[in-house]
């Protein structure tokens, strides 16, 4: 029952870490309440457009400073599992045969966390993790698709059934509600694709709600999403909600990176590594 349990939390995980690039409440209230005069502006806007462009913007990036959190609470029966994950990513260099990148990641379930550490330059991926420091070449165009996988860069539009917007301070602060049957055949494709046995789970979205704030210059600041879940398997049912925060740093403004050294890494076959 436990191992089926945390399948199911990894295939959450997985599922979640490709739904969106994240969320943040945190960064969703700066400012004070907008003017009457603002607010009527705001009304103006289309909340939908707003959220594209901003998108647009923060993927046209050069450099990326963010941080996301994953929550995720399921319960089966008389069992119950929480499993949460911490990444910080800074980025420099998309898209160019220079590109730096730096991951820290934390995932901690049942009172046990994993630390690792990821890093990319000069055409090799570093990974520290549980005590072993292994590297592999790796393109630069393919780091820069990872890396800007990893930060996520907000949510499909053609998912959101409910939008609206409203001015906070300087901030346009957007929220909505999703469409999950919209959704199903994403949910289909990433659970086909990430393999692990997880073909065999059956998963059904219940509801779909987040925000997110765009600053004054047309940046993606932060986004929330929290999504619950209908988890089938193995001839069970759970229930699964999960939260997800991103915060964009200084967005549009140049990235400091220091990388670990690369002392003590072994080379491996960046195939084997996925058997």
């Amino acid at each position: 029952m436990k191992k089926l349990v945390i399948g199911i939390l990894c295939a959450g995980m997985v599922l979640s870490s490709a739904a969106c690039g994240g969320n943040s409440s945190s960064g969703s209230a700066s400012g004070g309440g907008a003017t009457a005069a603002a607010q009527t502006e705001a009304a103006k806007l289309d909340p939908k457009e707003v959220y594209s462009e901003a998108m647009k913007k923060n993927a046209e990036l050069k450099s990326m400073d963010m941080s996301m959190d994953i929550n995720m609470d399921m319960k089966m029966g008389e069992e119950s599992m929480e499993m949460a994950m911490e990444m910080d990513m800074k980025a420099d260099g998309y898209k160019t045969d220079d590109i730096k990148c730096l991951i820290t990641n934390t995932t901690s379930a049942q009172g046990e966390s994993i630390e690792m550490t990821m890093f990319y330059t000069d055409g090799y991926y570093y990974m520290d993790a549980m005590g072993q420091k292994v590297k592999y070449a790796m393109d630069a165009a393919d780091m820069s698709e990872q890396a800007a996988s990893s930060a996520g860069m907000g949510v499909d539009v053609a998912w959101m059934s409910d939008i609206s917007l409203e001015e906070k301070g300087e901030d346009k602060h957007i929220t909505f509600t999703g469409d999950p049957s919209k959704m199903d055949s994403f949910v289909e494709e990433i659970l086909a694709s990430s393999g692990s046995g997880m073909e065999g789970m059956e998963m059904t979205l219940k509801s779909v709600s987040g925000e997110c704030l765009v600053g004054a210059d047309g940046y993606l600041k932060s986004e929330n999403l929290t999504m619950e879940i209908e988890v089938a398997a193995q001839g069970q049912t759970a229930s699964m909600v999960m939260e997800m925060t991103v915060v964009y740093n200084n967005p549009g403004q140049p990235v400091t990176i220091e990388l670990p050294s690369t002392d003590g890494y072994t080379e491996v076959d960046a195939s084997a590594l996925q058997q």
